[in-house]
């Protein structure tokens, strides 16, 4: 990741950072010039074609997809679709309860006693919602139900910066999460989680239930299920007229969360050892072919948007780069883009300082 604050970047400085001429104003014209250039590539009219020409960009220089208006979602469109969840993959549905037990016989919602007796793991069920989602209509993340009806959702572009942020702590980039008891109150603890986009601010992050174990039993299937966070991060906040219309709530695990819930697991080891370790990993761990992906959807792809004398240049926002991952996620399938294991310095190409292509 180039910026180390996350902040999302101008059209104009992405121009810049792929060495291309950038005018005082970008005009329709400059826009028309650049792609007879050739430095301007059309994404297509899907998603599955627009997750080939970024796949091309590897090994080139100086060009950069460029996205039709038709990609474009109003961001109150794009919000409600994400809290409500209908935009969102549900990984326990029947059908991927079915497919990752291979059994015909499931329950109505998932239950603890189901994930023990199939030995279901999340990335079981991750892996059977992907194989039965459509690329060419993504959905924009994952969720599933907890046992008390509340809902877990999270984004891939969550999880992707969450490693990140992981990465670049260890390496002295971005400041470590700092656990307010250096202790767990039994599968409980609280972190200060730095804010990736205002310098000095912290998010304070209750984690509540983590999969916590003493030995390897069959509860290490089921102990994800009821994962909880009461952040204060206000992208992970539950509110909104979209969560009035819901009966259950939903409870986002963005990347502040899902960070604090790895720095969690270090602090286990720190304190404890092997006495006592995470068991489950929902959030899957992107591959460096998925990270490189991620990296040219951020930086080396930009929007057509109609302006009152033409058209002009954006970035694409997360809901777009994350209908990417996941529609590449769909045609590569679960296991080319995502792991749920990783030991330390296995997992450097997610932060590289000295790199130009992520520094």
């Amino acid at each position: 990741m180039r910026e180390r604050t996350f902040r999302v970047p101008t059209a104009r400085e992405l121009l810049k950072l792929q060495g291309l001429k950038v005018p005082e104003k970008i005009t329709e014209r400059y826009i028309l010039g650049m792609i007879a250039d050739g430095a301007f590539e059309f994404a297509g009219q899907n998603y599955p074609e627009a997750v080939g020409k970024i796949e091309d960009l590897n090994g080139t220089k100086n060009t950069m997809v460029l996205f039709p208006p038709s990609f474009h979602v109003p961001l109150n469109e794009a919000n409600q679709g994400v809290k409500s969840l209908s935009w969102m993959l549900k990984i326990d549905s029947q059908e991927n309860l079915r497919k990752s037990s291979e059994s015909e016989v499931v329950p109505a919602r998932l239950t603890r006693e189901f994930l023990q007796e199939f030995n279901v793991a999340p990335k079981d069920l991750l892996r059977a919602a992907i194989e039965s989602s459509d690329p060419y209509n993504p959905q924009v993340g994952f969720y599933w139900m907890r046992s008390r009806g509340q809902a877990n959702a999270f984004t891939p572009l969550g999880a992707v910066t969450a490693y990140e942020m992981k990465q670049m702590s260890e390496q002295g980039a971005f400041p470590k999460a700092v656990a307010e008891d250096p202790h767990f109150y039994g599968t409980n603890i609280t972190f200060k989680v730095a804010s990736r986009t205002e310098q000095g601010k912290e998010h304070l992050v209750p984690l509540i239930r983590m999969p916590i174990q003493y030995s390897q039993s069959r509860k290490d299937f089921s102990s994800w299920i009821n994962i909880a966070n009461h952040s204060t991060n206000p992208y992970a906040r539950h509110s909104g007229e979209e969560h009035n219309k819901l009966a259950e709530s939903t409870i986002i695990w963005s990347a502040p969360e899902i960070y604090a819930f790895l720095e969690g697991a270090r602090v286990l080891r720190e304190t404890e050892g092997n006495r006592r370790i995470y068991r489950a990993n929902p959030f899957g761990i992107p591959t460096e072919e998925m990270v490189d992906f991620t990296d040219d959807a951020r930086l080396r792809c930009l929007m057509l948007k109609r302006t009152g004398d033409g058209f002009g240049l954006d970035v694409l926002y997360k809901l777009q780069i994350n209908r990417l991952l996941m529609s590449r996620t769909a045609i590569k399938g679960y296991d080319s883009c995502w792991a749920h294991h990783g030991q330390k310095g296995q997992l450097d190409y997610l932060f590289k300082p000295d790199s130009p292509s992520r520094n």
